[in-house]
């Protein structure tokens, strides 16, 4: 299991389970682009195709979906 199903230290789990949450850590993800653009523009890209795959808020439903169970 991940530490996000363990309910162990996350970023999500701090920003918290919900909307505002959700906007917190894209704005953080996009923040770390940001900077790590400036640093490795490589690494960067490989940052933002997958900031692009994910979605925070699906992660979020979905774990509080499993869990209310």
């Amino acid at each position: 299991q991940s530490d996000f199903e363990q309910q162990e230290e996350n970023v999500v789990i701090e920003a918290g389970l919900n909307d505002r949450g959700a906007k917190a850590v894209e704005s953080l993800i996009h923040q770390s682009y940001e900077v790590m653009n400036g640093v490795n523009p490589v690494m960067a890209n490989r940052m933002d195709h997958k900031r692009q795959l994910m979605n925070v808020k699906q992660v979020i439903d979905d774990f509080l979906k499993k869990n209310a169970k």
